[in-house]
């Protein structure tokens, strides 16, 4: 399986990555031709080649996973996007002197953004401060180690 990392011309990754400075603005699981990401309307699984049409996959790294795309989905299936943790983590990187706790007071429990998803699934604790690109980051540094 791969994580894509991605960026687009749609409206929310033209915002994320204004507010971030960063290149990426998304993550989302690939594998067995089809693409397992969280959309502003919840959980979506889609074939590559549609995902492909609407995103720009500016990085992947192999991930090792307990599930195959299919099985993640089932497990996934229904969770919402989470929107109060987006707008957190929007509101912390713009003002980060006034914002300066460590953990995402709005997330939603049972709700994830792309990358709590990506964490989750990759065995860890759900990362709702963490952006696209620094998880993209943390698991590349993790890996020369």
């Amino acid at each position: 399986m791969k994580l894509l990392f991605t960026s687009s011309d749609l409206i929310g990754s033209e915002i994320i990555r204004a507010v971030t400075g960063e290149i990426v603005s998304h993550v989302a699981l690939c594998g067995d031709g089809l693409v397992l990401h969280m959309t502003y309307s919840g959980l979506t699984l889609e074939p590559e080649s549609n995902f492909r049409k609407h995103n720009l996959v500016q990085y992947s790294l192999d991930v090792e996973t307990p599930l195959n795309i299919s099985e993640l989905a089932e497990v996934y299936w229904g969770r919402g996007y989470d929107f109060g943790a987006m707008f957190y983590l929007g509101f912390r990187l713009m003002l980060p002197r006034l914002l300066t706790e460590k953990k995402n007071l709005w997330n939603s429990s049972g709700m994830f953004l792309c990358t709590e998803l990506a964490t989750d699934v990759l065995g860890g604790e759900p990362d709702a401060m963490i952006t696209p690109y620094k998880l993209y980051l943390q698991l590349l540094a993790a890996r020369k180690e």
